[in-house]
């Protein structure tokens, strides 16, 4: 039995959405927690002339990518009665975590270094993953019977507040597709970015980092 499912099995009745103040906790640290270490793994950015800026940075990038897979394995093994249709949802994103994880090991300068793509590439593809998979939680969050309406999006509290978790993590991963691709196309003849493009690749990825942070805070809210 993996931790996971030790702690759904431990604080989530089978089949029931009602989990406990311990299983709440945990998933909200994670997400925001990830969010957290998104923002201080592009604000180390801004100041390149530490030399071990780029490793801090990754290091920070993996640990929030870490905690950001760790909400999607948490909630894929506790949602187990749902369709398989919201089973997919949550895998999507899942996926999109996953290439982000790669993704900030390949920013480590060693692997940097070695094939630049790796990074930027788990970024890209991770980033359109998450930020399609989050749309498609919000179009569910929406719909009724008849079809998505605004109305019963912004019809409770509750789906407001499940809206405000989904629309950070989506505004935050399509920040950083923006902004990884810009950063791809900035790189100079030795792999390095540079400015001004760099500034604003820097700029968008804070403002992603942010959103994250932010749709983590509304979940710890909600909870």
């Amino acid at each position: 039995m993996t931790f996971y499912e030790t702690l759904r099995d431990r604080h989530c009745a089978e089949g029931e959405h009602d989990v406990s103040t311990l299983w709440k906790v945990v998933h909200a640290l994670w997400f925001a927690g990830g969010g957290a270490c998104f923002v201080a793994g592009t604000a180390i950015l801004f100041w390149p002339a530490w030399a071990e800026s780029g490793t801090a940075s990754a290091v920070c990038y993996t640990v929030g990518s870490a905690c950001f897979l760790a909400v999607d394995s948490l909630e894929f093994v506790t949602y187990t009665q749902e369709s398989k249709w919201v089973r997919i949802n949550i895998m999507c994103s899942w996926v999109g975590s996953m290439l982000y994880l790669v993704g900030s090991v390949g920013f480590l300068p060693a692997v940097y270094d070695w094939d630049d793509q790796v990074g930027i590439q788990g970024f890209i593809l991770g980033s359109f993953a998450i930020g399609m998979s989050e749309l498609w939680k919000t179009h569910r969050i929406g719909s009724d019977e008849i079809g998505f309406s605004m109305n019963v999006l912004l019809g409770s509290w509750d789906k407001m507040t499940q809206a405000g978790v989904e629309m950070g993590a989506c505004i935050g991963a399509w920040c950083f597709f923006v902004g990884t691709i810009i950063y791809w196309h900035s790189l100079n003849s030795q792999n390095t970015p540079v400015a001004p493009d760099y500034r604003v690749v820097l700029w968008i990825w804070l403002i992603g980092s942010c959103f994250f942070t932010a749709g983590g805070g509304v979940l710890g809210w909600g909870h």
